[in-house]
């Protein structure tokens, strides 16, 4: 395998108008301007494709970039989603699935 650019995102949201607007996170139109940029010059690659790179040895193509969201907020499902669909791109969506400490 070759490298492969894997990028993490947290919050994507229209930062103007969310109840919190200093949170630190992307705003959506440049979540849209970085994709269209990253679709230029970049291949999108895929959970399976890096999978398979790692067991065969096969060669991912040159500049692979993955994508990542953690923590599966809503801004996920609703800001994030019909982008990746528009652009026809594969993301990997990280959910937490057990609490560690109890309140």
């Amino acid at each position: 395998m070759n490298n492969v650019t894997i990028i993490m995102y947290h919050y994507i949201r229209d930062l103007k108008n969310s109840r919190f607007p200093n949170i630190k996170g992307l705003d959506k139109e440049k979540f849209i301007g970085q994709i269209e940029y990253l679709k230029k010059n970049y291949h999108f690659t895929t959970m399976e494709e890096v999978i398979y790179s790692l067991e065969s040895k096969e060669k991912l193509p040159p500049k692979s970039v993955l994508l990542t969201f953690d923590d599966a907020y809503t801004d996920h499902f609703t800001n994030v989603f019909p982008i990746l669909d528009e652009y026809q791109i594969q993301g990997i969506f990280y959910a937490p699935v057990k609490q560690l400490q109890s309140m």
